[in-house]
């Protein structure tokens, strides 16, 4: 029998998968072994903070959606960050997420001498560097014959499916490799592959899943509709062929930009109802609210997320 289009759709969902990612990271097990193996040190317990999916910094500054921020015993803050495709400036984002987790504590009134230690770790599908390595970890150093470290507290991680072994821990090597092929071969891959199994199963996943990428697809074209309309009202307005191309482009670009920013913000808003729900055993509710946008309205305020 031929597979519908909806079951190779989740077929096709692996842990990399952005919803997945969250998903299966909300396992305080899970998540802790992880980064306990990305870190390379013990982690008591974490958290999940309210500030979990979104930071701010004063009144104009837009919003940064972090894809896991936990925070352990001591109060050390840690981002992780699913990225599947290559980005050019993936360390200016790593520094910029890193200063805003900062203003976030500054703006609580806290002295600078109490920043807590902020790590903030990539885990690319590819190699950002171009390098050999297979995880990249930065600290500050003095530029000199004996280099001094800056002890500020702040560490950068990338860890790739792409290079060479090396020296990199076998613990390391496995879960990267699961990474690169969705091939558990040690016990963390393997939790994290039944969790992955376990919410393609679950009714109530799906059909969120489905909805937020029908959503998607459907802002999609509606961005595309946008761009082209006022693509080709800039080519109208330049005049010939030259402006016409020059004004769908600007128009297409802009249009899949605003589409692309409020699908980002309702998903978070869902995703993040969602995950109350599960961990409070309302499955009921969560398929109620996937259908019904003014219970979601309602549910939204009544767990005060904004």
């Amino acid at each position: 029998m031929r597979k519908t289009n909806q079951e190779k759709l989740f077929d096709s969902i692996t842990f990399k998968d952005d919803m997945m990612f969250k998903s299966v990271m909300q396992d305080p097990d899970i998540c802790k072994e992880v980064l306990e193996l990305l870190l390379g040190f013990k982690l008591r317990k974490i958290a999940y903070p309210e500030k979990e999916y979104e930071l701010r910094y004063g009144i104009i500054a837009h919003s940064v959606r972090l894809d896991l921020y936990v925070e352990d015993e001591n109060g050390r803050m840690i981002d992780i960050e699913m990225q599947n495709a290559p980005e050019t400036d993936l360390a200016r984002r790593a520094r910029y997420y890193q200063g805003m987790m900062d203003a976030s504590c500054l703006q609580k009134g806290m002295n600078y001498a109490d920043l807590p230690d902020v790590y903030v770790i990539f885990l690319c599908d590819f190699n950002p560097f171009g390098g050999k390595e297979r995880v990249y970890r930065f600290r500050m150093m003095s530029d000199s014959n004996q280099p001094i470290p800056l002890d500020n507290g702040v560490e950068h991680i990338f860890a790739c499916t792409k290079g060479e072994n090396g020296e990199t821990p076998i613990e390391i090597l496995q879960f990267l490799s699961y990474l690169k092929d969705n091939k558990p071969t040690n016990r963390l891959t393997e939790k994290i592959e039944n969790k992955v199994l376990f919410w393609k199963k679950n009714e109530g996943w799906r059909k969120i899943y489905m909805e937020n990428h029908a959503r998607e697809m459907d802002l999609t074209r509606a961005g595309e509709k946008a761009g082209r309309i006022a693509g080709e009202k800039a080519g109208r307005i330049a005049g010939e062929k030259a402006g016409r191309i020059a004004g769908e482009k600007a128009g297409r670009i802009a249009g899949e930009k605003a589409a692309s920013e409020r699908f980002a913000i309702e998903e978070a808003r869902f995703g993040k109802l969602m995950e109350i729900l599960f961990q409070q055993g309302k499955q009921e509710l969560v398929r109620q609210a996937y259908g019904d946008k003014q219970l979601r309205k309602k549910l939204y305020e009544e767990y005060g997320i904004d």
